[in-house]
């Protein structure tokens, strides 16, 4: 757990000293028709050159007051990420709304072939937690 740590922290560092704007600004040498073949190609050599990453894991804290759009209440607030060859074939997020947790799973289908088991996993895995928990 340390050892991740220390790489997620030098991975976010990394992050966050590269321009946000890089391969807008790289794209937008290429003519339109190669955009579309250029990216994906650029993002694999970025993959190549960064330590390997198949697994994306957020933690989003949320509102934990009710929200409302016209008079109706937000019942859920289930995230949505994004997949690259960067970010590797599995994200997983999740979001904390109004005292409940959302779970948003991405997948790349060629990577992670039964997403389905994985969501089987965290409800177990979230009712152990919950079974764990000494409140009333």
């Amino acid at each position: 757990l340390r050892a991740m740590g220390r790489t997620m922290g030098a991975a976010k560092r990394r992050f966050a000293e590269s321009p946000a704007t890089w391969l807008d600004g790289l794209s937008t040498l290429l003519p339109t028709v190669l955009t579309s073949v250029a990216t994906p190609a650029i993002s694999r050599l970025a993959s190549v050159t960064l330590p390997p990453i198949n697994l994306i894991v957020s933690n989003v804290p949320g509102p934990q007051l009710p929200l409302y759009l016209c008079g109706a209440r937000l019942l859920a607030y289930h995230p949505v990420s994004a997949l690259s060859d960067m970010s590797g074939g599995l994200n997983i997020t999740c979001f904390s709304y109004d005292g409940s947790l959302d779970f948003g799973i991405l997948a790349c289908p060629d990577r992670v072939k039964d997403v389905w088991r994985l969501m089987d996993h965290l409800r177990e895995a979230m009712a152990e937690l919950a079974a764990l928990d000494p409140r009333p």
